[in-house]
């Protein structure tokens, strides 16, 4: 089992996620940033809904709050209405999604997961309460990828940056993640 957690709202991230659900193989979670900025994870309610997909045979499954602008302008107007500021509404979200993710992570041990989005990769180490990730290869340009240090998991963490890289970066990273050797 496989996991993608897309804390970045770039076009090119959006763009990416789509060309990954487009190759199909791929289970798309599209959690409403609005959940996540008022702290409300629902991840029983998550969990359960894995574990139906898994009986179904799904293997490899993409988190993210945001596949068109519409879902990013959605978070950023309940932050105005609250009263936050574009970076503080960020914030929130990346930090809930971290959380999200180390509870998946913890809870599904998947042998490979790829974080992408500098801030995500680092709330989801900080969730997990590890010291880091340990790299010791590049899957793709700018796609280094390890194990995470100072815990037991031994998924594959690989990170990449939200802006960055080709349309298939996250499907081919994917592909690493589910076949390597």
């Amino acid at each position: 089992m496989n996991f993608v957690f897309s804390g970045s709202v770039s076009e090119k991230s959006r763009s990416q996620i789509r060309y990954t659900i487009d190759q199909g193989n791929c289970r798309l979670y599209l959690i409403d940033g609005k959940d996540l900025l008022n702290q409300d994870l629902k991840s029983g309610q998550l969990i359960a809904s894995i574990l139906a997909d898994v009986e179904k045979g799904e293997r490899r499954f993409i988190f993210t709050s945001a596949v068109t602008m519409e879902d990013v302008e959605k978070v950023f107007f309940e932050a105005r209405e609250r009263g936050l500021s574009k970076h503080a509404a960020a914030e929130t979200v990346a930090l809930n999604m971290g959380k999200l993710a180390a509870i998946l992570i913890e809870r599904f041990h998947p042998s490979g997961v790829l974080l992408t989005g500098g801030d995500i990769a680092i709330k989801t180490v900080m969730a997990l309460n590890v010291t880091g990730i340990s790299i010791d290869r590049e899957i793709l340009p700018g796609v280094p990828s390890g194990l995470l240090t100072g815990c037991t998991i031994r998924s594959i963490i690989a990170t990449k940056a939200g802006g960055f890289g080709a349309d298939d970066a996250i499907s081919k990273t994917l592909e690493y993640l589910t076949y390597r050797i």
